[in-house]
């Protein structure tokens, strides 16, 4: 592997902090009055370099180079950093600790009150070896190891797995420590490489600057394996700017790090410092009392105290605290939950202050509503909604790349595969039976490439099989924009996500109308690509022929960033530019059909019908009515639609159902049970039908843009029977674009009054050529942009639609400055 000296080597982040006698404390931790080495905005992504201490102390005879090479490693092995920190620092072995650590940064904007999140994504080892030590009578046995007088230090070598690819070389995952098992034997016992910080904190108040072997509420010398890449350490501030550091690298650690020290190894490490402010800190955790880990699947509470037993006590106090903040149980039952489902763990046992930590399954609070940003628990004027995401991080996943969506936070639809984490479909018997997924499904992938994070996985309806957006198991999402009503399906919550500000972009998936429907009933941006214009390995299908990928936003220049990002200029030549000025658009024709109107509610058909009189008079805009025939009866389309889509979808997960009679609710379970009753005469029929359908629909759209309303009319009030009632008009209208393979956009133009409610939003589609997706995102935007200055309602306007959370949630105004609308 490479030695990564100072300035050599892979540098990920957007600043880089080496390590050097400017740089590093050595054996005291950064107070208030300690001068910052680095100063950053909330966000940024920090490579950092660290030093382990070991062949650095006064016992070990202060000279890393001679240190090391007394146990075989050549002087170019040994770090640059290490040698020139011993030669200009000094420390005093009997008042100080022996850790390096790295800073302190200032991160703008974090005050006393706030948590500091430090999320760890990258571990690099700099050097192939590392030490584990046992010394001065320290550890869990002391007085029986080490067994003589002497220290005892263990030179442990990094050497490259033997099944380990060529990608992974340098890396942990291509490197294991090997163990003789006697003095002088052949290295036999593999110790797995599993990087992580044991020393994360922020600086004390006040200007004495701490010893930094006891950790405490400003984090320090915590020492918890369980916080390897892709987890955060939440720490409450104490002083303006929080003073970050990290340091105390290690390769490995077991629960206790019994010997004394663990393996102690250099690394270059990449974290991502945020900023949660107080408000939103205390709606998500509570008040905490010290440092909080948070992994993929775990929520980690932390106590500590000179007394085992007792930091066990505090650990559990915050444990039932954090329960009861977060997801709002009562203490007698949190105490019960985490008596029969949770594991509490020693962190070490040697560091003057003993620590344990506590693995909080989140998955066990999958049907639970979240009382902080991205839920709405309850509502005046309907039952109570259910939660957005059934599992979330700050963030989940962080982006692997950087590009045009930097800082913008992405709900996930239950369906695509997230690496660690189980795909639920909606179905708690489904992600039962889940295995975690090794990779990102590629729609995933791309975000994150592009500079994207994870910051929840959203709830669907089960297995996408429907567009109301209930589900029995996990409750209703939100609609932030009508609270009385459904959010439209089967992409609920990745749209309720964006349109309460929980995230700026919902990946989702659309079949018969789950981008468009939800978008449509909560004033939202959602684009259904053209079908196979997107990857969809690693998601779980319903109907193939039909699903596609889809983006929902709140607003038009976030949604064409991401299409640009992801389908990397697939616009033809012919689609107009971005930024065509009032003079210069290009002509577009507007194909609207009176035959499906009559499928539409009076009120948003009159709406719709003054909306076109309005795009009619904007300059290179033609509107013209089609005849009654140019597009097949809306019902006989449907009918042709709904066949093969049930005998597909049976075909996709017949076995399932048969294998889980009672796993589904009684709606969707009626759909599987009359698609189990197609024939394959019946599906030949309706694949004829369903492609005439398809050459009718392309025939319009070879020398227009068909314009219809998204839904029906407003979204239907929750648990009432209008919420059945509208299924089929609404798929008789979004149908169209899905048999002919189309993309379809819905653009959030109309604004309805529903009598005893109060004023809901309807989306307008735009359904173009296949693989115009770009020129439609383009064409929605000028359209509404002109719309809205000649007095068109924009329900982005509307109270409802900004809920109080939303405007202090921290991601609301990360797509503001792209829009382009």
């Amino acid at each position: 592997m490479i030695v990564l000296q100072p300035g050599s080597g892979p540098v990920r982040g957007a600043q880089y902090l080496p390590s050097g006698p400017g740089t590093v404390r050595w054996g005291r931790l950064p107070c208030a009055s300690d001068e910052p080495v680095l100063r950053v905005a909330p966000g940024t992504e920090v490579t950092i370099d660290t030093v382990s201490h070991e062949g650095l102390l006064d016992d070990q005879g202060s000279d890393p180079v001679s240190y090391f090479g007394g146990h075989g490693v050549p002087r170019a092995e040994v770090l640059d950093d290490a040698v020139e920190i011993v030669r200009e620092l000094r420390r005093d072995p009997a008042h100080d600790g022996p850790h390096v650590v790295t800073g302190p940064v200032h991160v703008e904007g974090a005050e006393p009150g706030d948590l500091l999140s430090v999320t760890l994504l990258e571990a690099l080892p700099r050097v192939p070896y590392g030490v584990v030590s046992n010394r001065h009578g320290r550890g869990a046995l002391p007085g029986e190891m080490p067994a003589g007088p002497d220290n005892v230090s263990v030179l442990v070598r990094a050497v490259p797995r033997a099944d380990a690819d060529q990608a992974a070389a340098g890396t942990a995952a291509g490197l294991v420590g090997l163990l003789p098992l006697v003095d002088g034997g052949e290295p036999v016992v593999e110790v797995p490489l599993r990087p992580f910080l044991g020393i994360m904190g922020v600086a004390v108040a006040g200007d004495v600057p701490p010893h930094s072997v006891p950790p405490g509420p400003h984090g320090g010398n915590i020492d918890i394996s369980l916080l390897q890449v892709g987890s955060t350490l939440h720490l409450p501030v104490q002083v303006p700017g929080a003073l970050a550091y990290v340091g105390d690298p290690h390769f490995a650690q077991g629960d206790g790090e019994v010997a004394l020290t663990a393996w102690e190894a250099s690394l270059r490490v990449t974290v991502r410092f945020d900023v949660v402010p107080r408000e939103r800190a205390l709606a998500e955790f509570g008040e905490l009392a010290g440092p909080l880990g948070e992994t993929v699947e775990h929520l980690v509470p932390t106590g500590m105290d000179p007394d085992l037993d007792e930091a066990l006590r505090r650990c559990v106090r915050q444990a039932v605290a954090l329960l009861g903040a977060r997801y709002g149980m009562t203490p007698h039952l949190a105490y019960a939950y985490l008596s029969a489902a949770t594991d509490f763990r020693v962190s070490q046992v040697v560091d003057l202050v003993t620590g344990v930590h506590a693995t909080i399954r989140k998955d066990d609070f999958a049907r639970v509503a979240r009382r902080g940003p991205g839920s709405v628990v309850g509502s005046a004027s309907g039952p109570a909604a259910g939660p957005v995401f059934r599992v979330e991080g700050s963030p989940l996943v962080a982006p692997t790349g950087r590009g045009p969506l930097d800082g913008l936070g992405v709900a996930v639809k239950d369906l695509f595969d997230v690496a660690g984490h189980r795909v639920g479909a909606g179905v708690p018997a489904w992600l039962d039976a889940a295995a975690p997924a090794d990779r990102h499904a590629p729609a995933v992938a791309d975000l994150l490439a592009a500079g994207a994070h994870v910051v929840g996985i959203a709830h669907t309806d089960e297995l996408a099989y429907s567009v109301a957006g209930a589900n029995p198991h996990h409750g209703t999402p939100p609609n932030p924009a009508a609270p009385w009503a459904v959010p439209g399906g089967s992409s609920s919550g990745p749209a309720s996500a964006v349109a309460s500000g929980a995230a700026d972009v919902g990946l989702a998936t659309d079949t018969a109308g789950s981008v468009r429907v939800p978008a449509s009933y909560q004033g939202l941006w959602g684009l259904r690509t053209t079908h196979d214009a997107v990857d969809r390995t690693g998601l779980v299908p319903l109907a193939p022929s039909f699903d596609t990928v889809g983006w929902i936003t709140r607003d038009a220049g976030t949604l064409l960033a991401v299409a640009s990002a992801v389908l990397a200029g697939a616009a033809p030549a012919t689609a107009p530019p971005p930024a065509a000025g009032p003079d210069d658009d290009p002509s577009v024709t507007l194909a609207w059909s009176p035959a499906l109107l009559a499928h539409v509610e009076p009120t948003t058909r009159a709406a719709f019908t003054a909306l076109l009189a309005r795009w009619a008079a904007l300059p290179g805009v033609r509107v013209r009515a089609l005849a009654d025939d140019a597009l097949p009866d809306p019902a006989d389309a449907f009918a042709a639609f709904r066949t093969v889509q049930a005998a597909e979808a049976w075909r996709s997960h017949g076995s399932f159902v048969d294998a889980h009679a009672d796993a589904l609710g009684t709606a969707v379970a009626r759909r599987f049970a009359a698609a189990r009753r197609v024939t394959p005469d019946e599906e030949a029929a309706a694949r004829a039908e369903a492609d005439r359908v398809a050459r009718a629909v392309r025939a319009v759209l070879a020398d227009a843009v068909l314009v219809l309303p998204t839904t029906p009319g407003p979204a239907p009030r929750r648990a009432t029977p209008e919420v059945e009632e509208v299924r089929v008009p609404t798929l008789e209208l979004t149908c169209l674009a899905a048999l002919a393979g189309a993309p379809a956009l819905s653009v959030p133009v109309l604004v309805v009054t529903v009598p005893e409610a109060g004023p809901a939003p309807v989306g307008v589609s735009l359904v173009g050529r296949p693989g115009d997706d770009l020129a439609l995102v383009r064409l929605g935007a000028r359209l509404d942009s002109r719309a809205a200055t000649t007095g068109a309602s924009n329900p982005r306007n509307l109270a409802a639609t900004t809920p109080p959370y939303a405007a202090n949630a921290s991601r609301t105004t990360t797509s503001e400055h792209r829009g382009a609308s």
